[in-house]
This record gives C-alpha cells, sequence and structure tokens, in this order.
C-alpha cells in the first residue's frame, strides 16, 4: 500500500513539472510582462546635438537607471513615475511630457571618445532599456 501511495505521489509530481516546462506562458514562471512596449531602444547618433522621441504603448511605468559612461546619473526615482518628469544634467535631458512620450535631448560631444547612455525603465518587475551610442 505505501509503495502505491508512493508511486502515485510521485507520479502526480512528475506530470506537473513536465507540464510546467511545457507552458508558454512565463508569467508562470516569475517573468513579468512587457509594460512599457517602447517604439525603439537602440540609438547610434553622429556627434551634433539631437533630440529624440519614444513612444510607450504602457502608461504605468518609471525610471530606475540612467547611466553615461557607466557613470549614474542621480535622480528620484519614485517621482519618476509621474506623468510629467525631467532628468537633466550637462550630457542629457530626459523628460516624460505625459504618460506615453519620452523625449531624450542630448548636446554636441565635444570629446574625441563615443558616448554611451542607457536609460533602464522599469514596470513592476519586468525591466527595458534604451540604448544610444553617440559618435566623437
Amino acid at each position: 500500500m505505501k509503495k502505491i501511495l508512493l508511486f502515485l505521489l510521485l507520479s502526480v509530481g512528475l506530470i506537473s513539472c513536465f507540464r510546467n516546462n511545457k507552458t508558454k506562458d512565463k508569467t508562470m514562471l516569475g517573468v513579468s510582462p512587457d509594460g512599457i512596449k517602447l517604439s525603439k531602444k537602440d540609438f547610434v547618433i553622429d556627434n551634433q546635438k539631437q533630440r529624440l522621441e519614444i513612444e510607450t504603448k504602457g502608461e504605468w511605468w518609471w525610471f530606475n537607471d540612467v547611466k553615461i559612461n557607466e557613470r549614474h546619473v542621480q535622480f528620484d526615482m519614485e517621482k519618476s513615475a509621474n506623468k510629467d518628469f525631467k532628468i537633466a544634467n550637462e550630457d542629457i535631458k530626459i523628460e516624460r511630457k505625459n504618460a506615453t512620450n519620452l523625449y531624450i535631448e542630448i548636446p554636441e560631444n565635444k570629446s574625441n571618445t563615443q558616448r554611451n547612455f542607457v536609460i533602464t525603465l522599469q514596470s513592476g518587475n519586468y525591466f527595458d532599456y534604451i540604448n544610444i551610442s553617440q559618435k566623437p
């Protein structure tokens, strides 16, 4: 009797594990769906002043991080979920005008090196990245 019960328990356990591996619903595996849906993520721009416009389909997101050549830009992450929010310093100006429009302004690159910008957006447990490379 004990062997039959053990066999049944192991069979149910193996079937449930096999079934979870075959599922295409990634939320069951702890992966959040894309709640941001960026219109464009990667940019390569010349050394002149640039203004980029990016649209999102999602409205519930915030800025998680902004890096310029691996240096973090300071900002209030909590307030970045507001529908009108700005991050600005001498190297970049980011403006969220409303729930779905994001503008990035980058001044002329007067240096002899490439500048790399990584803007991390977050929606729940989902993270997405805007990558900008500015030529010297």
